[in-house]
């Protein structure tokens, strides 16, 4: 997936006040975060076509490049 430097830097920031504020692991940022992007995904399988929905996430994992 592809980023931009000011996305990165955003990340990186939400990242530490995770850690540094609440006292999370890295990983369980990640777990989390997967764990809501999976629940994302099966939520909008509901509701989208599945050719949309299979689109939708390749484009949001970076798979496919809009120019």
């Amino acid at each position: 997936m592809r980023h931009s430097g000011q996305e990165d830097h955003q990340t990186e920031v939400l990242r530490q006040e995770l850690i540094d504020g609440y006292g999370l692991l890295p990983q369980q940022i990640l777990r989390e975060a997967i764990a809501d992007y999976h629940a994302k995904v099966k939520s909008q399988e509901k509701e989208q076509p599945q050719e949309v929905l299979a689109l939708t996430t390749a484009r949001e994992a970076g798979l496919i490049i809009d120019y």
